[in-house]
């Protein structure tokens, strides 16, 4: 699990590069798993982009 605040400081480097997010839910499978995925990429995006 990362927190924001690693995406803080990495906005603070010259880091430019690719960012990959890893996915393994114990939700189990189908619309709670496709729902959570969903749910956390918005959250990388939001913080991306503050």
């Amino acid at each position: 699990m990362v927190r924001r605040e690693f995406f803080d400081w990495l906005k603070t480097t010259p880091y430019r590069g690719p960012i990959s997010q890893h996915v393994e839910y114990p939700e189990g499978a189908g619309p709670e798993q496709i729902a959570a995925m969903k749910r956390d990429l918005a959250t990388l995006k939001k913080w991306l982009a503050a």
